[in-house]
């Protein structure tokens, strides 16, 4: 009986003090920008251009296979290249408010990625921003002038484009070749901060 009681109290003594729980809080810096990783969501603060990365070269790449949310700052102007390539459980990218440019392979191989809505400001989408994301079939886009679109983006045959802006998209060849459908979808205005 005693052991079997020491058994139980130190099973439970271990599993109190087990570090798999959560991850850390985890912070650093990337020129004017902040970012932190905490319970699966890796939020950027601050403003201006977020630099460019080398493919695994993100200071959060560590974390890319628990990273299921992403928030960015409404003050920041760009994602980077590679910044948030291989996010393998992130399923949505929610409105860049600022951001003109999403840089090449900035969301490659974000496998669980299903939707994502681009921000009024996007003028410039670069090669392969949006590669080999075959769970993406939602694409909401608020910008009136449809942005430049590099080689190899939304390359899946079922992705839908929404906007409020469908003849522009149309018109564009890019666009339209990049998309099996372009629809009508009054997008709703990002809530105000």
């Amino acid at each position: 009986m005693k052991k079997f009681l020491l058994f139980v109290i130190a099973t439970t003594i271990l599993s109190a003090c087990d570090d798999r729980r959560k991850d850390p809080v985890t912070t650093g810096r990337i020129g004017d920008l902040a970012w932190t990783f905490a319970d699966n969501k890796l939020s950027i603060a601050g403003g201006g251009q977020m630099p460019d990365f080398e493919q695994g070269g993100a200071p959060w790449a560590p974390y890319a296979d628990r990273i299921e949310e992403i928030y960015v700052s409404p003050a920041a102007e760009s994602i980077g290249n590679w910044a948030f390539a291989g996010l393998t459980n992130l399923t949505e990218v929610d409105y860049f408010l600022k951001v003109t440019r999403i840089g090449n392979h900035a969301f490659a191989n974000c496998t669980a990625l299903r939707s994502v809505w681009i921000g009024p400001s996007v003028t410039t989408i670069e090669a392969r921003a949006f590669s080999d994301c075959p769970a993406l079939t939602k694409v909401l886009i608020s910008t009136e002038t449809p942005p430049s679109l590099g080689e190899g983006n939304f390359t899946i045959e079922e992705d839908v484009l929404h906007s409020d802006y469908r003849d522009a998209y149309l018109a564009d060849e890019s666009w339209a070749s990049a998309f099996s459908s372009i629809e009508y979808f009054p997008t709703i205005p990002p809530p105000t901060l």
